[in-house]
């Protein structure tokens, strides 16, 4: 069951058809556990078997979100980019030379040539995600599946909504 809030005050109101379908009013008890970008409700206490569906719920929504994005990003069309994609390198730069250069040491970098000296170029990236910041699992799926790498990353440097409405 999928219920979109509004933004309309600072309050969340859950429908009592959603309570009851998760079974959550049975509980005496509840807890609020952070995810990043989200939360999750569940009771305070639970038997063995309450923790194993709530597990297996939470797994089943992890493959449906995963599912969704790799449909955003589509199947590879065997571009080299993908084809060539084993695990990209980070640049690492001493932390004196960062600091030399005014670059914060947990900076992103990137780094270009300059055609004429044959120099290479260190700079502050201006993207705050890029294809190291994913999790190597989800790497893993979108080769296995043949989903387009390049786009997954395109979609994290540009920051494109990729999920509901902006």
């Amino acid at each position: 069951m999928k219920i979109i809030k509004e933004k309309s005050n600072k309050n969340i109101v859950i429908p009592l058809e959603v309570l009851k379908a998760s079974r959550i009013l049975d509980s005496s008890a509840l807890e609020l556990k952070t995810v990043e970008n989200g939360f999750i409700i569940m009771k305070g206490s639970m038997n063995a078997m309450e923790l194993i569906k709530l597990a297996e719920g939470l797994k089943n929504l992890s493959e449906d979100l995963i599912t969704h994005l790799a449909g955003v990003c589509g199947r590879c069309q065997d571009c080299s980019y993908c084809k060539d994609y084993d695990d990209f390198d980070e640049i690492i730069v001493p932390d004196y030379l960062l600091e030399e250069a005014g670059i914060s040491s947990d900076a992103k970098l990137s780094a270009y040539t300059e055609e004429d000296s044959g120099e290479i170029i260190v700079i502050e990236s201006d993207h705050n995600y890029d294809l190291l910041d994913v999790p190597k699992f989800v790497i893993d799926i979108f080769e296995i599946s043949g989903v387009c790498v390049r786009e997954l990353e395109e979609n994290l440097i540009m920051e494109n909504i990729v999920y509901g409405d902006e």
